[in-house]
């Protein structure tokens, strides 16, 4: 067996009650230190313990760091404080369906028709309806919704008028 130095003082990170104590450098040819009963191993720093707590007080840092970043970029974006890109693409999303009802009430030959330009309007009121009013779209987005509130009333209106109309004898405030 080959010799070790111990000093009396562990420095492998264990606790080793009852032993050590620090003493003159002694060099052992045995699995214990015979002045302080230290084992053979305590004499050398475990490096597994020592980058681990080299490691831990970066690591703990920057994981904190991430879950704070984390927290309160979800609280800016579900409140409207960024996420405008999200926003806008809703609102333009609402202005296609808005689009599409206008296309179908200026070309419409049908009740029918009518009916479809009311649920693409309702899509849209409901897309808009979505974008919280920290948003800075919100402003557009409100009237655009009210814009068409005004017109889906004005086709659930006609959409009566052709059903009051398709009745014989037609009555006198038929428009067509």
């Amino acid at each position: 067996m080959s010799g070790w130095i111990c000093d009396g003082i562990a420095k492998d990170g264990k606790n080793y009650p009852d032993l050590g104590g620090a003493h003159e450098p002694y060099e052992n040819y045995s699995l214990d230190c015979e002045i302080c009963g230290l084992p053979k191993g305590s004499e050398k720093p475990s490096s597994k313990i020592g980058l681990s707590k080299i490691l831990s007080k970066p690591i703990l840092g920057i994981f904190t760091v991430i879950i704070i970043l984390l927290a309160v970029g979800s609280v800016a974006y579900f409140s409207g404080l960024i996420g405008g890109k999200r926003h806008l693409r809703t609102y333009e999303e609402a202005l296609a369906s808005g689009e599409e009802a206008l296309s179908i009430v200026r070309t419409h030959t049908s009740p029918e028709e009518l009916e479809q330009a009311q649920k693409q309007l309702n899509l849209a009121i409901s897309k808009l309806s979505q974008i919280p009013p920290k948003a800075a779209i919100y402003v557009d987005a409100e009237a655009k919704m009210n814009s068409y509130d005004s017109l889906s009333l004005q086709i659930a209106n006609k959409i009566s008028n052709f059903e009051l109309c398709a009745v014989e004898p037609k009555p006198d405030d038929c428009l067509f």
